[in-house]
């Protein structure tokens, strides 16, 4: 039997998300390659050696029992991290029972909540592991968490053997912090395949989206952000709709109520939407918002921006979120905004004349295709899992 990487998560994967996406396109990749993985989350235990496994377990999220895992995992994800020791614990017992004594472990963890596993198998196996997706959280938090969170990720980075990041900004402080060991740029890629483009011309300029996840502090700020884009731009426009996509608590906060824009049904809130849903609302709105200001800029590459672009959107961005993707222009791949203000204002000037940014869509997609493909962002990281598990198996 050859042997295979444990990719461990605390998330609800393999519900839809952000991370969701990024473990599935790497998985993709590994598989194609040859390389076995073994997946070990709380919603999901089993092996992926074949395209056709990675398969099912795409339909089974499309089965009818993803609405009522989904309506869990609302409630797990905001307090996973309370639950991380715990979950830690039975995750470790999981992977125990797998795995085989009489080779070394690779174990690759998701971000930094599911260290913890991963650690307890380093030091009873003696365990070679690799972080993905590492960023540093803490900068959200106010005192006293953020001094914990900054702790226990400095405490990470020191006992990480391998860290892969789609970071950028992170990617080089890591690569300064951890000079004795190896840290891996790994961008988000495109699934192309899985975007139905429609050209800008056939589609709604007055129908914008928005798609992300609402927890915590950090879903909050965003929902505040969104209220007060759609209340400014519902004052000089009447026919204008936003859609907001996504699951989290914030989205049960009072701040929603007294709201123009929410009471006149400017904007509406979905939460969760199947992928065919989704899809057929990727269609027909021509605008694709990221307004992450301030504590919640990533600088990074969200895998909703990658499906914005692939999807034929017009990317209206935070600048800060697109610092990760190297060679994108403002005003010829998309439109960057430094302050929700000036977001509001572009927007208001693309809504009133979206004849002069009808090229802008397709230059931004060929963009993205060009450079961002699944295939081609992972090439090292493929590289580096197959040495892996040849030189320990």
């Amino acid at each position: 039997m050859k042997p295979c990487l444990y990719l461990v998560t605390i998330t609800s994967y393999p519900l839809p998300g952000g991370l969701t996406a990024r473990i599935n396109g790497l998985i993709n990749q590994l598989i194609k390659h040859g390389i076995r993985v073994k997946i070990i989350s709380p919603f999901l235990c089993g092996e992926i050696s074949s395209p056709k496994d990675f398969d099912l377990i795409l339909a089974n999220v499309r089965g009818n029992t993803h609405r009522y895992l989904s309506s869990i995992s609302n409630v797990f994800e905001a307090c996973r991290y309370l639950i991380a020791i715990p979950l830690s614990i039975v995750l470790f017992v999981r992977i125990l029972k797998q795995a085989k004594f009489r080779r070394r472990i690779v174990i690759q963890f998701m971000d930094v909540a599911s260290f913890l596993p991963a650690l307890f198998t380093k030091i009873a196996l003696d365990a070679t592991i690799i972080g993905d997706d590492i960023c540093f959280r803490h900068r959200i938090y106010k005192f006293p968490l953020n001094f914990l969170l900054k702790a226990f990720e400095i405490f990470v980075l020191k006992y990480t053997d391998i860290i892969t990041t789609s970071f950028r900004l992170e990617y080089e402080m890591m690569k300064k912090i951890r000079k004795e060991k190896k840290t891996l740029f790994v961008a988000n890629g495109l699934d192309v395949k899985r975007c139905e483009y429609i050209e800008p011309e056939k589609k709604n300029w007055k129908r914008i989206i928005c798609v992300s996840t609402f927890f915590g502090k950090g879903g909050e700020l965003l929902l505040g952000h969104l209220l007060d884009i759609a209340d400014s731009l519902c004052d000089k426009f009447s026919d204008v709709k936003i859609w907001v996509i996504g699951r989290g608590d914030a989205l049960q906060k009072t701040m929603l109520y007294g709201r123009k824009s929410v009471s006149k049904g400017f904007i509406k809130f979905f939460g969760y939407v199947s992928s065919e849903k989704l899809a057929s609302m990727y269609k027909e709105a021509a605008i694709g918002i990221l307004p992450f200001f301030g504590d919640i800029a990533h600088s990074s590459q969200r895998i909703k921006t990658l499906e914005y672009f692939g999807n034929g959107l017009l990317v209206v961005s935070s600048k800060e979120d697109l610092a990760g993707f190297y060679g994108l222009k403002d005003g010829i791949h998309c439109i960057t905004a430094e302050s929700k203000e000036e977001m509001i204002k572009k927007l208001q000037i693309i809504i009133s004349h979206p004849d002069k940014f009808i090229h802008i869509p397709k230059q931004g997609r060929q963009f993205i295709i060009d450079r961002y493909s699944w295939e081609s962002v992972t090439k090292e990281y493929v590289n580096l899992i197959r040495a892996l598990l040849s030189y320990n198996g």
